[in-house]
């Protein structure tokens, strides 16, 4: 299986992230994508249509250079060394890990099943915790840590002309409005950094917010071009 890991980057590159992907354990052979090439300035809707660039950029490799299945790890987001081969067993053409969304009140990343994606939907921490199964179907996971099909690929794009928003929501909803199934593997933890650095990573031990907040990095922040020379050797 041709697998393509895709990892888009803005000014912020986590060591940890590039650790994590690099280290994946139980899958021997795939491709790694970076991408820096952001453009547009900093601005409102820009910095959407930033992402949106890279997305479609990665869309048409995957397509062109027949990946069958994309593995999305955003800069900022910390899958365990297991996240990739435990993700690529369960079988739906989008899964997604489960992590703490970064902006405003920590809830998850995952949408109830058969509701639109939408933030307002997410499931709650103890509906998570408490669950028998590993694997549970979701209306979307955001973009995380997210494994897709090929198949979803060659009919959606990532380019909006209003630039109104990062591609997660549009995604999900495509999937859910064309009854692609959509699952998440609720062993697949990761961390997610806050712009101060803090490191969210759901926890069932934490009684109170089911979000362990924690301030130990393994590395600092790190521009892309030292990768080889501070992360890898």
């Amino acid at each position: 299986m041709k697998i393509l890991v895709f990892c888009p980057t803005a000014p912020r590159l986590e060591a940890e992230v590039v650790n994590a992907i690099f280290n994946q354990e139980g899958v021997e052979f795939y491709d790694v994508m970076f991408t820096r090439d952001n453009p547009y300035e900093y601005q409102y809707q820009r910095v959407y249509k930033n992402i949106q660039l890279n997305y479609e950029k990665m869309r048409r490799i995957a397509l062109s250079e027949n990946y069958q299945k994309v593995w999305i790890v955003e800069s900022d987001t910390i899958p365990p060394k297991d996240a990739l081969k435990k993700m690529l067993e369960v079988d739906a053409p989008v899964v997604s890990a489960l992590y703490a969304l970064r902006h405003g009140e920590p809830v998850p990343n995952l949408m109830r099943a058969g509701k639109t994606a939408s933030i307002g939907e997410t499931l709650k921490w103890p509906e998570i915790f408490d669950s028998n199964d590993i694997v549970i179907d979701v209306s979307g996971g955001c973009m995380g840590c997210l494994l897709v099909d090929r198949s979803i690929l060659e009919h959606f794009s990532f380019e909006d002309e209003c630039n109104k928003s990062a591609p997660d929501v549009p995604f999900m909803e495509y999937c859910w409005s064309h009854k692609i199934q959509q699952k998440a593997r609720l062993d697949v933890v990761c961390g997610h950094v806050k712009p101060d650095g803090l490191v969210l990573i759901p926890s069932a031990e934490n009684i109170q917010g089911y979000v362990k907040v924690t301030k130990e990095r393994s590395h600092l922040i790190i521009d892309p071009i030292c990768i080889e020379s501070e992360v890898l050797n």
